[in-house]
């Protein structure tokens, strides 16, 4: 049953997305979190609950999750995590979310991995992931299929592999890179995307552990990544002080195209049922819509104000976090 969950999965979301009628962007509503200092964000289509972590910038007081309720877009819940929390990734199949964190006030920094029941919005366990020194958990995805979770370790320059079973550390990944930052799967061929903050991007087979370069172009810098599951399109940010670009790739990482985007460039996502990528475009306060047909800049919707977003394909509704909030606009 576990293997044709994910098929079930796709389908409920196609039937459900479909259903609805399309709708012009339009900014619906602002949640106010915790904390200034907003890290990323993570929706559940399943649950249609949205989770937002936000940084209490104190070595003491623990950091946030927020609990947003997709239906009213309003806080139901705060749980607390580890200091230096930043980075979600949610399993849509157990309902359990985890959440990357390193304490940098401290030196050597503790880092962990954050497990949370979804269903009881409760704390269940802390994986400890071993970094050295000023260690940097820069981004974490997770196989629904596998029930594997995988973390981007700066300081040890590879990637921390987790049995979601046991919420254990069974091993690492090394990379061609130095610098491996966001990271993205496709469970259905077991492909992970990793950004190494430079123009290359490592396509790691996950069961061979196999790892391939790709380039998203010269002279850029990727730093984030999401993949669109039925087309299976790669989307890379390439964040510039100035104005930016997004690469688009095949599952093979050739190169498709670079669409303009804002300045600074940063957070992506993917909606697989309407083929749109959003684009947190840091510097501007906006966000660029790419249309994935034509791999061209389709709209910008202005005044969402965040580096990070996730967009939940059933009700097409984007979450743009940053500056202490959370945006919330209509596809």
């Amino acid at each position: 049953m576990l293997k044709l969950a994910p098929k079930l999965f796709a389908a409920a979301i196609l039937t459900a997305a479909i259903s609805l009628s399309a709708k012009a962007q339009s900014i619906t509503a602002h949640v106010i979190l915790p904390n200034f200092n907003t890290g990323a964000i993570v929706a559940n289509p399943v649950t249609n609950l949205i989770y937002a972590v936000s940084n209490s910038g104190s070595a003491t007081v623990d950091d946030t999750v927020s609990v947003i309720d997709g239906k009213s877009d309003t806080v139901v819940a705060n749980i607390s995590v580890p200091v230096g929390a930043y980075y979600p990734a949610v399993d849509v199949l157990t309902n359990r979310i985890y959440v990357a964190s390193c304490n940098n006030f401290l030196n050597p920094s503790p880092c962990f991995v954050t497990v949370i029941d979804g269903k009881k919005n409760t704390v269940i366990a802390n994986i400890p992931v071993t970094t050295i020194l000023n260690g940097f958990l820069a981004g974490i995805t997770v196989n629904p299929i596998t029930c594997t979770v995988y973390v981007s370790d700066q300081t040890n320059q590879d990637i921390a592999v987790i049995d979601a079973h046991t919420n254990t550390v069974t091993g690492t990944i090394s990379l061609s890179g130095s610098n491996p930052w966001g990271l993205t799967i496709n469970p259905f061929n077991n492909e992970l995307y990793v950004t190494l903050g430079t123009s290359q991007i490592d396509i790691i087979n996950t069961k061979t552990e196999n790892v391939v370069e790709a380039s998203t172009g010269e002279g850029t810098k990727g730093f984030n990544t999401a993949v669109d599951l039925v087309t299976g399109h790669v989307f890379v940010t390439n964040t510039q002080f100035g104005p930016s670009t997004t690469a688009v790739l095949d599952r093979t990482g050739k190169l498709l195209a670079q669409v303009p985007v804002g300045q600074a460039a940063y957070g992506v996502d993917v909606d697989p049922v309407t083929n749109l990528a959003f684009v947190a475009d840091g510097n501007d306060n906006n966000t660029s819509v790419i249309d994935g047909k034509t791999n061209t800049l389709k709209i910008t919707v202005t005044g969402t104000g965040a580096s990070f977003l996730s967009v939940n394909p059933v009700t097409r509704k984007v979450y743009a976090a940053g500056n202490g909030m959370v945006t919330v606009f209509t596809e």
